[in-house]
């Protein structure tokens, strides 16, 4: 019997980058770049091993690749996030994109590269790597660093630019014309398209599936939802916009239904699928003759990236009124291009409009940025001298504060927890893992500072701050995730910095004795004494004279500390 060329392609595509995601993950390496490495190695310009008998099906794979991609990553973004990210992300991540695109521009344009071949270079340069950075992030167990939520915050922002930026290439390139009129021309389309399929689309999708709801099942509901999908990815490239686009909206409408994580989890494998397919055919483009006879180019171009989004991000999260130390650490983070660089890069090549070499240049460049982007991570996270800034968080944060490494979290207890009903002097949660829990919150009842007789109750969730080994074990014990603290009364609540003088009736006593957290509802969280710093203090510790403590409570009791100096604590 005949077998396609296709079968014989998927079984080769699969059996080599399964083989080789399995390395990668061993070496602890991102898997993309594993998949880009098999696609070179079944390519045609290598011969080690068999070579794809059928590119031009491989690439329809590849296609519905990055639909299903994007209709996933639309599922998970929602609209909410646009609002929850905040002015901070919002304004470093358009700075970033604006300047890097600028950047690849000039720098194209330098190389003395035509026009279009410039603004896909910029186009390429400007995106962060989602999967990278969150992978990232998860190994090195810093996601609930204060920095975290802002790198976060830029990647939501930079995902919707990529769409933009993809609905805005393939129309211009469709025209062969970057003329200022035609840009803006097709932004002003693309402005009309949004503001009439958005609203639409969050009105209609949610009252679509409720109507439908009682006939759904997983099978019907998984059919439904990639018809839907795909029927707007046909809408998009009608009305002369990227597929992309469609594939994003109809995720992002979906992901404000009721139904949207259901569809998520059953797709993602789905998406697992058809994104290594669409990685590794990525990697089939790439000649590595091209590659090593343009490797002062390569290193170039990878350095004018690295140093580029470092520099434009933490610019933009100055100009968001950030410390210095939280806008570094950010920038440091985003110092690579990913998945969405590909899709620009191959967008050009499907449209014929850039140079060939342009492709396996994007892929050398994301490959040398990602092996750097874990070093440039560690190193943000726990150098302690980057940037140094007093600062004890962003301004206007007064609801997230953190103190030198350490940070807030909350934790919501299990209702299987084991030791659930115990009360905090029989958990030792300060003796075991040295962190300080601030609040425990039971419904709608919040009690700062609470004391060891309080019982830890399933559903009752707990505000601690700690360094994130700390906040590791912590979430171990519990069995619980880190979640970003919610919002705090910053009005009754904050973070203040105490002086204590030679005569203040505490100096000499230990922290239990002093009666901080009796009469001030507080809790010392830190000490300064000369050049020392303890972070999470024993209760044991004795005060001394000059020390200056940094206590969470109630700001009105905190603002009398000094005015009763001389009143018996």
């Amino acid at each position: 019997m005949h077998l396609p060329p296709l079968v014989h392609d998927l079984g080769l595509i699969l059996a080599v980058a399964g083989g080789v995601a399995i390395i990668f993950r061993f070496l602890r390496q991102p898997i993309v770049l594993g998949y880009l490495l098999a696609g070179i190695l079944i390519g045609p310009h290598v011969t080690i091993i068999p070579t794809v008998l059928d590119t031009a099906n491989v690439k329809v794979w590849a296609e519905l690749g990055v639909i299903f991609l994007l209709f996933v990553l639309g599922l998970e973004f929602n609209f909410r996030k646009l609002f929850e990210v905040g002015r901070p992300a919002l304004i470093a991540a358009v700075f970033e994109v604006v300047v890097m695109t600028a950047l690849g521009f000039g720098t194209g344009w330098l190389l003395g590269w035509n026009p279009m071949d410039s603004l896909f270079l910029g186009s390429i340069l400007a995106i962060s790597s989602t999967t990278i950075i969150v992978k990232a992030f998860e190994e090195l167990g810093i996601k609930t660093q204060g920095f975290a939520s802002l790198v976060f915050g830029i990647l939501v922002i930079e995902d919707l630019c990529a769409i933009l930026l993809l609905a805005i290439l393939s129309t211009v390139a469709g025209s062969s014309s970057i003329g200022s009129g035609e840009l803006f021309g097709q932004v002003g389309s693309l402005a009309l398209l949004l503001a009439a399929v958005v609203p639409i689309g969050l009105w209609i999708t949610p009252r679509f599936f409720r109507l439908i709801r009682s006939q759904l099942n997983d099978e019907t509901r998984v059919i439904i939802s990639l018809a839907l999908c795909l029927g707007l990815v046909i809408a998009s490239t009608a009305a002369g916009f990227s597929p992309a686009l469609g594939a994003f909206l109809m995720g992002a409408f979906m992901g404000e239904t009721s139904e949207g994580e259901r569809v998520e989890r059953f797709l993602k494998p789905i998406r697992d699928l058809f994104g290594a397919i669409f990685f590794t055919s990525i990697g089939m483009l790439v000649d590595p003759h091209i590659i090593f006879s343009n490797l002062p180019l390569v290193l170039g171009l990878s350095l004018v990236t690295i140093v580029g989004k470092i520099l434009s991000t933490t610019a933009g999260a100055l100009s968001a009124n950030l410390d210095r130390r939280t806008s570094l650490q950010a920038g440091m983070c985003l110092g690579q291009i990913g998945e969405f660089s590909f899709i620009i890069a191959t967008l050009g090549l499907t449209l014929n409009v850039i140079r060939p070499e342009l492709y396996p240049l994007a892929v050398s460049i994301s490959v040398i940025t990602t092996f750097s982007t874990p070093y440039l991570i560690r190193f943000a996270a726990f150098s302690r001298y980057l940037a140094r800034s007093r600062s004890l968080g962003s301004p206007g944060k007064a609801t997230h504060p953190r103190l030198w490494d350490g940070h807030l979290v909350e934790f919501e207890i299990h209702p299987h927890f084991l030791h659930s009903g115990l009360s905090l002097q029989e958990l030792k949660l300060r003796e075991k893992f040295g962190i300080s829990l601030i609040a425990l919150i039971r419904g709608e009842r919040k009690l700062i500072a609470p004391s060891r007789n309080d019982l830890l109750m399933p559903f009752d969730r707990i505000v601690v701050l700690g360094t994130d080994p700390q906040l590791a074990a912590v979430e171990e014990f519990l069995k619980s995730e880190r979640h970003d603290l919610e919002d705090a009364d910053e009005f009754r609540f904050g973070l203040e910095k105490i002086i204590l003088k030679s005569d203040h009736p505490v100096v000499g006593r230990n922290l239990r004795q002093s009666g901080i957290r009796e009469k001030f509802q507080g809790i010392v969280l830190g000490i300064e004494r000369k050049k020392e710093r303890i972070l999470n203090p024993d209760s044991s510790l004795i005060i001394k004279s000059g020390d200056v403590l940094w206590v969470y409570g109630r700001r009105d009791h905190l603002k009398n500390w000094h005015r009763e100096q001389n009143d018996p604590v």
